[in-house]
């Protein structure tokens, strides 16, 4: 998808679920990567984020901080974003943002679709 296709994505959940952008957003990220397969550590991740966007906060600042540690366990420092794999990988990272502008709305939408629709 783009990036535009993930932010109208999102809009259809802001109207019908009275959600914020934000929060809009990173639902649809979850619902994406929850359609690739992901490493099993960082499956966890995911589900543990996807709880929180959907109202059961957890710390995202320290999942954040565990995708890294697999990113640099993984993948030698700025290789991750040559393969799909770990553009996948990376990925993740978008769903850990806690909050977040306009710019960085965007900024977002457009850096998951690269890694995850780079191929």
């Amino acid at each position: 998808m783009s990036q535009e296709a993930y932010r109208a994505a999102a809009r259809r959940l802001e109207d019908f679920e009275g959600l914020d952008q934000w929060t809009a957003l990173k639902r649809v990220f979850v619902v994406t990567l929850n359609e690739v397969e992901l490493p099993d550590e960082l499956h966890a991740v995911l589900q543990e984020a996807a709880k929180h966007w959907s109202g059961q906060p957890t710390d995202l600042l320290r999942l954040k901080a565990e995708v890294w540690a697999y990113l640099d366990d993984h993948w030698p420092s700025g290789t991750d974003t040559a393969t799909p794999e770990g553009r996948r990988d990376r990925a993740l990272l978008c769903v850990l943002e806690p909050d977040g502008g306009q710019e960085a709305y965007s900024m977002h939408a457009e850096w998951f679709a690269e890694m995850v629709d780079a191929g």
